[in-house]
């Protein structure tokens, strides 16, 4: 079992470098968040963050945390400042690329790279607390400039937030040689005889994805289905692609979004309370049990799920109460 350590810089009164509207503490947090929502799709791999809502902790917290826990990797992922612009990456000084640590970092910085619009500021090496203080490889990830305008435009972009953090996760699982859980694995699968003709009927007007990852986690939205009867092309994790034309692939979508909005009780901008009898979030992590009986609020709603504002975690409806 691989244990990936998570850490989103600074939070708290920490809030990081301030710029065109944004705080670092809060990028961090939304990047590492996705990172972790996409890390959970694999096997044989354990994932704690250092922080998971706006607090503050110190960075002998942070090393502490993950040395006491036997961390195999300590992820830190951070907002740059100062004028510049672009990606750079950071393994602790002393240690060459040809290191292990080094070709972790390597396989990251690619991934993120590739995807991430922003100029290459190089694989670097510094004396930095969470990297000389831990004591496991570990790479600091400065996903771009917080006071550059173009730069900060990207961090304002959902998609953008997204494709960073499923890059880096993508890049810890090739270095891990991690493998997709069944239920997530290749969705170029052929269509086999269960859908050729099946049927699906939508009774209301939902989200069309990319993929059936986009559809679970809410992300890269490209269309809108409309009510009617459409053939099911391929049914992955639990989602459903659905064409207007047999054998013929369609959009992506979750059939939590397709039950009527009147079964709930809850709505929009309520507080509510996480039950102490939760176990899981949503998303399949375990829940820790200080998020338990505390009040949140609802920030959006898809199916049974309800993502809470505080904490930026879907949480089933079933372990809310208000």
């Amino acid at each position: 079992m691989v244990k990936i350590f998570i850490d989103p810089g600074h939070g708290g009164v920490d809030s990081g470098a301030p710029g065109n509207g944004l705080l670092e503490k809060n990028i961090t947090l939304q990047i590492a968040l996705k990172t972790r929502d996409y890390l959970s799709l694999y096997k044989n791999v354990t994932i704690k963050m250092s922080r998971t809502t706006d607090k503050t902790v110190s960075l002998k917290q942070r090393t502490d945390m993950a040395n006491r826990w036997g961390a195999d990797y300590f992820l830190s992922i951070h907002i740059n400042s100062g004028g510049g612009t672009g990606f750079e990456s950071f393994i602790y000084s002393g240690l060459s690329n040809a290191s292990k640590t080094g070709k972790i970092r390597e396989r990251i910085h690619h991934k993120v790279l590739k995807v991430n619009e922003l100029n290459d500021r190089g694989k670097k090496q510094g004396n930095l607390h969470v990297l000389r203080e831990s004591s496991m490889p570990g790479v600091l990830t400065e996903n771009g400039f917080i006071d550059t305008a173009a730069d900060a435009k990207k961090m304002k972009d959902k998609i953008w937030i997204d494709k960073v953090a499923k890059a880096h996760a993508d890049g810890l699982a090739e270095a891990f040689n991690l493998q997709k859980k069944a239920s997530e694995n290749n969705e170029s699968t052929n269509t086999n005889s269960e859908t050729k003709s099946e049927k699906y009927v939508v009774k209301k007007t939902v989200p069309g994805f990319l993929t059936a990852l986009d559809a679970k986690l809410g992300t890269n939205k490209r269309t809108t289905v409309k009510p009617g009867t459409y053939f099911v092309y391929k049914r992955i994790a639990g989602m459903i692609n659905v064409s207007n034309q047999k054998n013929t692939a369609g959009s992506w979508i979750n059939p939590e979004d397709n039950k009527a909005s009147s079964q709930s009780t809850f709505k929009v901008g309520q507080k509510v309370k996480i039950k102490k009898t939760a176990k899981t979030y949503a998303t399949g992590e375990a829940m820790p049990a200080w998020v338990k009986n505390r009040t949140f609020t609802i920030q959006q709603m898809r199916g049974k799920n309800v993502l809470l504002k505080e904490i930026s975690s879907w949480v089933k409806q079933s372990d809310i109460t208000k």
